[in-house]
């Protein structure tokens, strides 16, 4: 198989590249690194790191070229300026059940991570609305996160009286107040704004998957990681979806990597199995 990696000049990302064609070619393949803003070359395999990708993104589908693309872990530890786990999603932002239920991943890998899952929460005082980036907002086509933020909040006064609390995302600076919900702006651990939630809601924040394991209900509206067990509309505000976790946190444990087990070629040989 030839593979292209379109890495940036950032260090993380040629980090990942380097350690990602490493564990390619020992796995038999051809693998090269180009950077991000270089023409689309013919291969068998692309991969692209973030939402920020998105015109390359969209070329390589255009062109009939399946993609890999990177993204921060669902474990957020760092580890020598680098994320210690990158995600991992083929032909999507985030992993979807054409890869989450092709295989019967084991529950062994999960346990290994510093994860512990809560029983589910019945209710709560307030929800939660986690908001997303401007660029994760122009990748999926939405409006503007403000204007898309106020248009959730708009609907969901018709259907609770329970106080919302809107957190945008915290690198974003770009968030405004909310009428009908109270803004969480600057450096506030999400705990924080976790404790006593009744619901998250969300496109597709990762606010989800720690709510899942916190036992806290969401309503995914896009393609967050948690929308194979969660609600996925808003009018299920007061009694969401509690669906069941365990098989999907063993899927999610094989989508994310470390750069050892990348240029190991453990990594690869997991996503064999999806390509």
């Amino acid at each position: 198989m030839r593979i292209i990696f379109y890495a940036s000049d950032k260090p993380r990302e040629q980090k990942l590249a380097k350690a990602f064609k490493v564990g390619a070619i020992r796995c038999g393949h051809r693998c090269k690194v180009l950077r991000s803003n270089a023409p689309i070359v013919a291969s068998d395999l692309a991969c692209v790191v973030g939402v920020k990708s998105k015109k390359r993104w969209f070329m390589l589908q255009k062109a009939g070229i399946p993609v890999i693309m990177f993204d921060k872990g669902y474990s957020r530890h760092k580890c020598d300026g680098c994320w210690e786990y990158w995600r991992v999603s083929y032909n999507s932002h985030n992993p979807t059940l054409a890869t989450l239920g092709r295989i019967e991943y084991g529950g062994r890998r999960f346990s290994q991570l510093d994860f512990s899952i809560n029983r589910w929460r019945k209710s709560g005082d307030h929800i939660l609305l986690a908001g997303s980036s401007e660029k994760y907002h122009n990748f999926y086509g939405l409006p503007e996160p403000n204007t898309f933020a106020q248009g959730v909040v708009n609907e969901l006064k018709k259907l609770t009286n329970r106080p919302i609390t809107y957190r945008p995302k915290p690198s974003w600076r770009g968030a405004l107040p909310i009428t009908g919900a109270t803004l969480m702006k600057g450096k506030i651990p999400l705990l924080n704004d976790l404790s006593d939630c009744h619901a998250v809601i969300t496109h597709g924040s990762n606010t989800c998957f720690e709510a899942a394991l916190l036992g806290i209900p969401s309503i995914v509206l896009g393609n967050g990681v948690v929308r194979s067990i969660s609600s996925t509309e808003l009018k299920d505000v007061e009694n969401p979806c509690l669906g069941k976790r365990r098989r999907l946190f063993n899927a999610l444990a094989y989508h994310q990597w470390t750069l050892k087990e990348f240029e190991s070629g453990l990594a690869f040989k997991t996503m064999e199995l999806w390509i």
